[in-house]
């Protein structure tokens, strides 16, 4: 296990494997260990994962791009929460993740920077996956993690189908300023990929243009935002799909109709 932060001092792309590209004490490679991307990047930069990595927090924190990609990266702290920390201090960088990702535990992602933090590799692994911070998280990538998801504050953008497991999806923890947290579905998505969310006070679902978008029940008291534009479909699959809803909140902009499951998975 290591216990300090090794912090990434190459001036441009690299091999994450390469010691020479972190300070003293070699890469980051252990349960817990930390990685710090900072500010000594010249210009935008492509770190290359030459083995699957294990940590147990990562932070980003420059005004260049940093991307990383190839083999796993995983999430692991031996017991506790594993960290994705975007910061500002350095400057807002937009940052993508292409690694498939493993979330060995419940992993907070808190995105504070007005570039895009990206997640388009797979997410699997018995973790859940909780969004903190003001900035914008988009994931893409299959998503078949087993835990919850949380986005409590910042928004996030479903932009790949499944990107989101079907299980527990919450926005916002009912303690932000109204519409502080949201879930932006910019994809349309079959039966297979239905989401339930739950969208607290301070929460807002919000439909992206020309999106069939289908939930299999829907809960709490936030705004669900219907886009209105002709070809966009907003779902509630069930038999009866009132049963399944216990929504209190206010639906704007467009229709919302009930539906019923397609026996063969997907939508004709």
């Amino acid at each position: 296990m290591q216990g300090w932060a090794q912090t990434w001092i190459s001036t441009g792309s690299g091999d994450w494997t390469n010691n020479a590209n972190w300070t003293a004490g070699g890469f980051p490679n252990a349960t817990n260990a930390s990685g710090v991307l900072g500010t000594n990047i010249t210009a935008n930069s492509l770190i290359t994962l030459g083995q699957d990595i294990i940590v147990g927090s990562l932070t980003f924190n420059d005004n260049n791009n940093y991307t990383l990609r190839s083999n796993t990266l995983i999430f692991n702290t031996g017991g506790g929460v594993a960290s994705l920390l975007v910061t500002n201090g350095g400057g807002n960088g937009a940052h993508t993740i292409s690694n498939v990702l493993q979330l060995s535990n419940n992993l907070v992602v808190a995105q504070w920077s007005t570039g895009l933090l990206t997640l388009s590799g797979a997410k699997s692994g018995t973790g859940g996956l909780t969004k903190e911070g003001t900035g914008t998280l988009t994931m893409s990538g299959a998503g078949t993690y087993l835990g919850a998801t949380a986005i409590n504050n910042g928004r996030v953008n479903y932009s790949t189908a499944g990107a989101i497991p079907t299980g527990s999806v919450s926005v916002g923890d009912g303690a932000g300023a109204a519409d502080s947290a949201i879930l932006f579905l910019d994809v349309s998505m079959g039966f297979v990929n239905a989401l339930a969310p739950t969208i607290a006070a301070d929460g807002l679902l919000s439909q992206g243009n020309n999106r069939l978008i289908r939930l299999s029940s829907l809960s709490g008291s936030g705004e669900t935002r219907l886009n209105p534009t002709v070809g966009n479909g907003f779902e509630f699959m069930g038999a009866g799909a009132s049963n399944n809803s216990t929504y209190s909140g206010e639906i704007t902009g467009g229709i919302a109709v009930v539906g019923t499951p397609n026996p063969g998975g997907e939508a004709a």
